[in-house]
């Protein structure tokens, strides 16, 4: 009996301690709320992702990870293939991102190999000066927290390269912020912050500060300092005076200066780099020739929301500039060399009391609006050079001085312009036709305006000769497939009409570089759009589009202008991001919900930005 109760006692304590053993990281993983097998992973590959885990503490096991590694390497078996010693390392990423955490604890100087921590979105009032601790540290990400300030012990980070701060309550920076000599990118927007250490002229290797929406009423002379700075972001403060050198960074590539209270634009260097320049929402009134000379590699220049009444002619020195937004100033009118800027595939005017410039012509866009630029630029009168003894058809419409229809055969043959709108008309006069039969000279048709149905059959006979068609605020419903004729359009107005879609015969315009689709009844961009090569603007507002063909607008290697406005897209892909020629994307007045209203105001470049940044990665 003895025997038999002695071994059932021994039985027993043998599969309790079992199944202590069993239960015991499982007890402890389902404690922390985090798996043993995910700390297990972390020391063999130096990173532990612990985002979005609804954590309102960091787990002692977590800050421990180093100690308990090397308590794992002496207990050990070389034969264990599972808890391999000589394959664990020091943790040197940590993810804390998106949980719930207030504080974090003293131990993490426990973890003096990382490179690398993220504590963003959670509601951190603080950070332990314990942090100075972590001196392999090249990335700290704070942002979206609750912080009112930062621990002299953050500047003890001599190795700091990227530290983000956004979207806190900082009302100041550490004086000590100018140790961090080797920091590169420097995130402190959405703040309180009304000033600036002086140290921070140290920052010598800063080529990213986004300084946006705090409270500051000046930008220091200190900034000039940062000779690396690249892309500078001050949009959204109070700032009325720019004491910085701006001749002085010569390697700036973007300057955001939008929403302020500035008056001047700032002046650079002759030698400088800039290449995108935000001076929209300030109290700009002059644009100097002087500065604008300055600008030869600018290629984005936003002067929207200003009180500018005047562009000087040396715009047209900015050789590379290709979008310019002039909305809302008190510009009254253009230098005509602006029609030679070839290069300029966004010219925005709206808002501006224009007098010089009919507003039908600035509705029709940018190309419209450089050709009548150009046709303004002082030249000899084409009719006085005309050869009466020539051959041909313009000596004879000039015997048809006018007609019934009140179009000039003598204009059209000058201008080579053949203008029959605003008649209210469903048909286009006989009389039209017999007047201008034969002629080479016409390059532009003008049929707005009208009640035109159907695009007009005699139309055919010049079309392998037009350039620019408009056809707009009409009412037709569909085109023929002898469009297919017009091999040399460049510019097509089919705006205001009850089009639903376009003949596939229209890939033969490869010469088209802007076309005008706005207010017609398309449910989706037309599939003949995406073979026309050469296609710089694309305006398709007010219509039913629900969708956003990117892979269809990929063939469009050239495009720069995309108006998608007013329609019933649900959603936007991240894809069209990727579009690296877009230069100006208008999406709002539709149905999706990302990106926010507060993104699109924000302009193209943001947008484009947002939308890079929601790609999956692998």
């Amino acid at each position: 009996m003895k025997r038999g109760r002695g071994s059932g006692i021994k039985s027993n304590f043998d599969r309790q301690a079992f199944k202590n053993k069993f239960n015991q990281g499982k007890d402890n993983s389902i404690a922390t709320g985090v798996p043993n097998a995910l700390l297990k992973q972390a020391r063999k590959s130096g990173s532990l992702n612990l985002s979005n885990r609804s954590l309102a503490e960091v787990p002692d096991d977590v800050w421990r990870i180093n100690l308990d590694a090397s308590k794992s390497q002496q207990s050990s078996s070389m034969d264990n293939d599972q808890d391999r010693w000589w394959d664990q390392v020091e943790l040197s990423k940590l993810d804390l991102s998106s949980n719930q955490l207030k504080a974090i604890s003293d131990d993490v100087k426990l973890l003096n190999a990382l490179v690398a921590l993220d504590i963003r979105d959670n509601q951190l009032e603080n950070i332990p000066e314990s942090v100075r601790e972590l001196q392999q540290l090249s990335k700290l990400a704070l942002s979206r927290n609750a912080l009112v300030g930062l621990p002299n012990a953050t500047c003890d980070l001599i190795n700091l390269k990227n530290l983000m701060l956004e979207h806190n309550k900082l009302t100041e920076l550490p004086s000590e912020i100018g140790n961090l000599l080797h920091l590169e990118i420097l995130d402190i927007s959405n703040n309180q912050l009304s000033e600036l250490p002086h140290s921070i002229q140290k920052l010598a290797c800063l080529k990213f500060l986004n300084m946006s929406n705090n409270k500051l009423e000046v930008l220091p002379s200190e900034i000039a300092f940062m000779k690396g700075l690249k892309d500078l972001n001050i949009s959204s403060n109070k700032i009325k005076e720019l004491k910085v050198d701006f001749q002085l960074l010569n390697k700036l590539e973007r300057l955001d200066i939008r929403c302020n209270h500035i008056e001047d634009v700032p002046v650079f260097s002759t030698d400088n780099t800039l290449k995108e320049l935000y001076l929209g929402s300030n109290r700009i009134k002059n644009l100097l020739g002087s500065t604008l000379q300055k600008l030869s590699v600018v290629a984005i220049m936003d002067m929207s929301e200003n009180k500018i009444e005047f562009v000087p002619d040396e715009v047209v020195n900015m050789k590379q500039l290709e979008r310019f937004d002039l909305t809302n100033n008190d510009i009254s009118g253009l230098p005509c060399n602006m029609g030679n800027m070839t290069q300029l595939k966004s010219l925005i005017l709206n808002g501006n009391p224009l007098r010089t410039l009919r507003r039908d012509i600035v509705q029709r866009g940018t190309v419209a609006i450089l050709k009548f630029l150009r046709s303004r630029i002082a030249v000899p009168d084409l009719a006085s050079s005309v050869d009466t003894n020539t051959q041909g058809n313009t000596r004879i419409n000039a015997t048809h001085s006018s007609t019934g229809s009140n179009v000039d055969a003598s204009e059209v043959a000058r201008t080579g312009k053949l203008v029959y709108n605003s008649k209210k008309t469903s048909e286009i006069p006989g009389d039209l036709w017999s007047v201008v039969a034969g002629s080479d000279q016409i390059r532009v048709v003008d049929f707005r305006k009208n009640v035109l149905t159907t695009v007009p059959e005699p139309l055919i006979e010049f079309s392998s000769r037009i350039e620019e068609l408009y056809l707009s605020s009409n009412k037709l419903s569909q085109l023929p497939s002898s469009m297919a004729n017009f091999t040399k359009l460049t510019y097509l107005d089919l705006g205001n009409n009850q089009l639903g879609n376009l003949p596939i015969e229209m890939e033969s315009m490869t010469k088209l570089r802007e076309i005008i689709l706005s207010n017609n009844r398309f449910a989706a961009i037309p599939s003949v759009i995406y073979t026309l090569s050469s296609l710089e603007v694309l305006l398709a507002t007010d219509n039913k589009i629900e969708s956003i063909d990117v892979s269809g607008l990929k063939q469009l290697s050239e495009l720069s202008v995309l108006d998608l406005q007013n329609n019933d897209i649900k959603e936007v892909p991240p894809e069209l991001g990727t579009l690296k020629a877009l230069k100006s994307l208008q999406l709002g007045g539709n149905l999706f919900r990302i990106p926010r209203a507060a993104i699109l105001s924000k302009g193209t470049f943001a947008v484009m930005e947002y939308l890079r940044g929601r790609i999956p990665t692998s």
